[in-house]
């Protein structure tokens, strides 16, 4: 079901335009990724990777001078997280 969607790119596209449209109206809830899914004829786990990608792509960067995050690593030990 989801090799359908490598062949057909304009079903990706209209995919994620509706993804980032509901990311930014934080309009994407429980049970949205399924019903994409169905909607777009592919599986939720490629709505979901399409999401995270989209999810990035849109993720504000910190601006330089911005403190970064604290995040406890496995370890236990304090560091700052760094943004690609």
């Amino acid at each position: 079901m989801g090799g359908l969607l490598n062949r057909d790119p304009e079903r990706l596209q209209r995919l994620r335009a509706a993804v980032r449209y509901l990311l930014q109206r934080d309009g994407l809830r429980h049970g949205h990724q399924s019903r994409l899914a169905e909607h777009f004829h592919v599986s939720r786990q490629r709505v979901h990777q399409v999401v995270k990608e989209e999810r990035e792509r849109v993720r504000p960067v910190p601006a330089p001078d911005q403190p970064r995050p604290l995040v406890l690593s496995p370890a236990g030990s304090v560091r700052t997280r760094e943004f690609a």
